[in-house]
């Protein structure tokens, strides 16, 4: 469980999977999606339905690689092996509210307009 600050960044990583440019097992969208983290917005609250993914409970929202390491930079290459998308990361701000405790976070990747992909994690502010 990662531990940190009210207010303060922490760092997610993922991993790209030649999605870092938008390339889905050979089928090429163009676009990698979005990435999303929810919080329950108040300690050792769960989010337990995806109806909870609302504006009210969204952290932050970014691009999929965004922050990413991949290379060649020719962006016409889109797939392994010639892409090295060796990870994708996204620096989450935690809202400054936040109690000190235990917090229930959810992170969605969504593509073609669809939540496709999460994972929680929890964050123990200090």
């Amino acid at each position: 469980m990662a531990t940190a600050a009210a207010g303060s960044p922490i760092t997610l990583m993922f991993g790209g999977n030649g999605h870092s440019r938008g390339n889905f097992g050979g089928v090429e969208k163009g676009d990698p999606g979005r990435v999303s983290v929810y919080w329950a917005v108040s300690k050792e609250k769960e989010i337990v339905d995806v109806k909870e993914f609302t504006k009210e409970n969204l952290v932050q929202d970014n691009g999929f690689s965004e922050e990413s390491f991949a290379y060649p930079a020719d962006l016409k290459v889109t797939a392994p092996p010639a892409l090295q998308d060796k990870g994708n990361w996204q620096t989450v701000h935690l809202p400054e509210c936040m109690e000190k405790g235990r917090h229930m976070m959810v992170w969605v990747w969504n593509f073609d307009g669809a939540n496709k992909y999460s994972t929680c994690f929890d964050v123990m502010i200090e």
